[in-house]
């Protein structure tokens, strides 16, 4: 009854039940508001313990982002831990994600996977982008018994691409002291900005290159050029790799030849 009248001597009981939504302690102080002289209220805390498993997992998400994005066609992982934060044991039964560009594998060993209180699991997250452009999806973390945990999940995929033209130069006979140029063009045909690691070539004092240093940067899709050149320093077939470093891509090896001669005196006579 919300209104009670207890005369001298009288009791009245009331029982009460307790529904924890997660395992634990819960607590909450039970109030009784009565009208006797001075007196205006009277506390019982009332106090139990929920019992269950409950997973938590850290990281609460994963970023394929920023430096962490991923080239169309490859895949990177990153790990997380699954933790039993509940006070009986559980077991995790599935792993499932929203997007298939996202997928989840148990480290060292398969489903369900039986987690006592406070034990953990280790959990490899692998993102593999198949086109351009930003995924967004969930990884949900199911128990047998008590409460489940979703994470958050973004990848971006990227193209990571550049070319070079012509792929080789050949200048021909080259007679001393002639030194012929060859201009070649490095185009980024990726999604994201390339930068210049370095330039070698294996024969620096018969082929020289110009126009192309450590730093530079290539925007998508644009293009960087500069000139080759032909010094040769002895006779013969000069043979030599010009060698173009880039951040995130494979080198570019251009294969460069010349044939050095001595030059030609015609003498002709009457």
């Amino acid at each position: 009854p919300v209104d009670l009248e207890l005369q001298s001597g009288q009791s009245y009981s009331w029982t009460l039940a307790c529904t924890p939504a997660s395992a634990g302690p819960v607590g909450t102080p039970l109030d009784f508001f009565l009208s006797w002289e001075l007196i205006d209220l009277a506390s019982q805390n009332v106090y139990c313990i929920g019992l269950g498993g409950a997973l938590d997992v850290s990281p609460p998400g994963v970023w394929f982002t920023g430096l962490d994005e991923v080239p169309v066609g490859a895949a990177a992982t990153q790990r997380v831990t699954v933790r039993n934060a509940g006070n009986l044991p559980t077991d995790l039964v599935a792993i499932t994600s929203s997007d298939p560009h996202f997928t989840a594998a148990l480290v060292g060993g398969g489903l369900p996977r039986t987690l006592a209180p406070d034990e953990t699991a280790e959990v490899d997250l692998t993102f593999t982008p198949t086109a351009p452009g930003a995924a967004l999806g969930t990884i949900a973390f199911d128990a047998a018994t008590g409460g489940d945990f979703t994470i958050d999940a973004y990848g971006d995929g990227v193209v990571l691409e550049a070319a070079i033209a012509p792929a080789a130069a050949d200048f021909g006979v080259v007679a001393h002291p002639a030194a012929p140029a060859r201009q070649l063009t490095l185009r980024n045909t990726g999604t994201r900005a390339l930068t210049v690691s370095g330039v070698a070539l294996d024969l620096p004092g018969d082929f020289a290159a110009s126009g192309i240093a450590a730093g530079a940067t290539i925007e998508a899709g644009e293009a960087l050029s500069f000139e080759v050149r032909a010094t040769p320093t002895m006779l013969g077939q000069r043979h030599a790799r010009l060698v173009i470093d880039l951040d995130r891509v494979p080198d570019l090896t251009v294969p460069l030849d010349a044939l050095a001669v001595d030059p030609a005196l015609v003498v002709t006579t009457a």
